[in-house]
């Protein structure tokens, strides 16, 4: 892998300079074991960790863990401040209700309440929350008892969703603006899936008038995207928004029937009173505008009748103390209808078709929050899509502290195979970037964007830990082929191998075989190159020079010797020149003897030779001339080539044919 290759060259330079640090300890303690300070800041093992881990360092106390429980943070049994009205009248969240939307890891439902002040609606929204009276401040004095919005600090569980229940500062407060009521409406409206209208009584033209902010939710908060947005679009997206209405009617004793005393249901006698536009009076347009913008906005209603939930007046002043079974029984069955209606068919928020998490709904809420004090109508659009950004950007922190704690790499581990550490890293990154397939808010360009990041991060951290291992790698190696070869240079250094060169050469290739079987990691070849240099060179030297050491003296004994035979030859030859020169002498006077022989005898053959060519020459002639007269038979003819002897000549031997 070129990754890997280009760490070995990089590092191969500063792990020499350690392992020439190893003459200053023990050579036979790994490496690994040296303190920090005995190994440059630079080349540190624990240093190279450290720059890569510090910032993403996986906490195990962390209450945010990979397995994503359903609350990461404690349950705080009672309510909590979400926002507060600061001094300046701006608006603030609270860290520990932020802490605590911030941990619910699971799809939510928010039920929330409103309405005018001093209408009982914390005793409602206590009893959904615990099916008791007390939790949300419950008071019987005259100023409002309620200020900003409160949590409930431990959410109802539904299928496959948490429920959590917001509680509200009461609307036509004499200490506050209508423009401040509207605001409180607004940041209920966005945050809720259910959104409980508490009012008493009956429904008429005073509580409609109540519901105002509903006409003026366009103004309060802007679903535009483009200039040329039509109002019918701004509509329909303002209601997509909107969540589901339940206009709570509260110490209501009227029945319910129509015109002909045909009796009908709670929301039949809500939506008749809504569509009946009037025609006669005083603020007639507003009127209808409400109930307009109520039946725009509120695609999704519902109405619920309460009658009073104790029988005395002075009960009325301690409700805190009622569960909701010691209530009256009327009273118990209408309530009943609530919960149905709000809690068993509570609905998901979402936003942009989205069901979210608690985490999305903080970020959403700070938008809102700080549009609202910079005192511009916040828009949904470009908030969700800071909403969006944030998740993505939190979700690159987890991501990356998935694949630290996935990777399963301590330094004090080190080393591995190489392969082996390539297989931990990428299993590692393929875990950390599964969290991309959980993300409910999907954005491909920034989902790309977290890719890119991460594979920025996952390459750096595998160049530093690729870098690590080789350090380590080597390190190990050299070590373990001291301590493998360390007898052999003990027993090579007392001049156990004096007497032969196999010995050294079998013990030396076991050692080898073990080195290879038990070194670990891509610094084994480096590590073998370092201990050959400093070792295996002076051990064979050492060798070879003892052995010379030891023929040196048999080397002088074969020289003396030498010349002694050099001395015995000498005096044997030039006693023996005078006897060969005889012998030579008297071989070359016979050899001139026989010489003169050969003479004579060569002599007489040509004497010969010439006499029997003649008498063939003129045998020939005369017996072409007899032809001429007759023929001649050949074999008539008879010639005599034999010499004659002389008298007193000596032989030669040869026999003439």
């Amino acid at each position: 892998m070129s990754d890997s290759s280009s760490v070995s060259s990089e590092s191969s330079s500063e792990i020499s300079e350690i392992s020439e640090r190893q003459d200053e300890v023990d050579p036979f303690v790994p490496p690994l074991q040296l303190q920090n300070e005995d190994i440059p800041e630079n080349l540190s093992l624990k240093a190279i960790y450290s720059s890569v881990h510090q910032k993403y360092s996986y906490d195990p106390n962390e209450q945010n863990n990979e397995e994503n429980s359903t609350f990461e943070t404690k349950t705080h049994q009672g309510p909590i401040q979400l926002i507060k009205v600061t001094d300046s009248g701006t608006f603030e969240v609270c860290k520990k209700g932020a802490e605590f939307l911030k941990g619910i890891k699971t799809k939510i439902g928010v039920v929330s309440i409103g309405g005018p002040t001093r209408s009982g609606k914390s005793f409602v929204m206590n009893l959904l929350a615990n099916g008791t009276g007390s939790g949300f401040e419950v008071g019987s004095r005259v100023a409002a008892c309620t200020q900003g919005i409160w949590i409930w600090g431990e959410p109802m569980q539904a299928a496959n969703m948490s429920i959590i229940f917001l509680d509200s500062e009461g609307c036509k407060s004499v200490e506050k603006s209508a423009n401040h009521d509207a605001k409180i409406f607004s940041l209920l409206i966005l945050l809720s899936s259910v959104f409980i209208y508490n009012s008493k009584g009956v429904i008429d033209e005073q509580a409609i008038n109540q519901l105002s902010f509903a006409a003026s939710l366009s103004e309060l908060i802007s679903t535009r995207i483009t200039p040329s947005d039509s109002d019918e679009e701004i509509k329909r997206r303002l209601a997509a928004l909107s969540p589901k209405f339940i206009w709570l009617l509260r110490d209501f004793h009227l029945s319910l029937v129509d015109e002909e005393d045909i009796p009908i249901s709670s929301k039949q006698y809500m939506d008749k009173i809504l569509t009946n536009r009037i025609s006669i009076g005083r603020n007639v347009d507003k009127y209808n505008k409400i109930r307009e913008a109520i039946l725009e906005t509120f695609i999704d209603r519902d109405c619920i009748t309460l009658p009073r939930p104790v029988e005395q007046e002075k009960q009325l002043e301690a409700l805190a103390e009622f569960d909701l079974d010691s209530l009256r029984p009327k009273f118990k069955k209408s309530f009943e209808q609530l919960q149905l209606s709000a809690l068993e068919h509570c609905p998901h928020k979402k936003f942009d078709g989205l069901e979210i998490q608690g985490s999305n709904l903080l970020s959403f809420l700070e938008e809102m929050i700080k549009a609202i004090n910079d005192g511009i109508a916040p828009n949904i659009n470009t908030a969700w899509s800071h909403v969006i950004k944030l998740q993505y950007e939190e979700l690159m922190t987890d991501i990356k502290k998935r694949y630290i704690k996935a990777r399963d790499v301590e330094i004090q581990n080190l080393p591995y195979d190489e392969s082996e550490l390539l297989i931990k890293l990428q299993a590692a990154k393929d875990r950390a970037l599964a969290l991309l397939l959980e993300v409910q808010l999907k954005d491909e360009a920034l989902e790309e964007g977290c890719r890119e990041e991460f594979g920025g991060f996952y390459h750096d951290d595998i160049t530093f830990t690729l870098k690590a291992n080789q350090a380590a790698s080597e390190a190990f190696n050299l070590s373990l082929i001291e301590k493998l070869f360390r007898d052999i240079l003990v027993d090579l250094e007392q001049g156990k191998y004096f007497e032969t060169f196999d010995g050294l050469e079998t013990d030396w290739a076991v050692a080898m075989r073990r080195y290879e079987k038990e070194a670990i990691g891509p610094g084994k070849f480096i590590a073998l190159s370092q201990f050959s240099r400093k070792h295996q060179h002076n051990a064979f030297a050492r060798y070879f020079q003892d052995i010379a050491d030891k023929y040196e003296d048999q080397v002088l004994e074969l020289r003396k010797k030498e010349k002694e035979y050099e001395d015995r030859l000498y005096a044997t030859r030039k006693r023996d020149d005078a006897e060969t020169k005889q012998l030579v002498l008297a071989h070359v006077a016979h050899l001139e003897k026989e010489l003169g022989i050969m003479v004579d005898e060569r002599q007489q053959l040509g004497d010969i030779l010439g006499r029997v060519q003649y008498e063939i020459a003129n045998a020939l002639k005369k017996k072409k001339e007899e032809e001429q007269e007759e023929p001649i038979n050949p074999d008539d003819v008879e010639v005599d080539i034999k010499p004659k002897k002389k008298s007193n000549s000596k032989s030669c031997g040869c026999v003439l044919f």
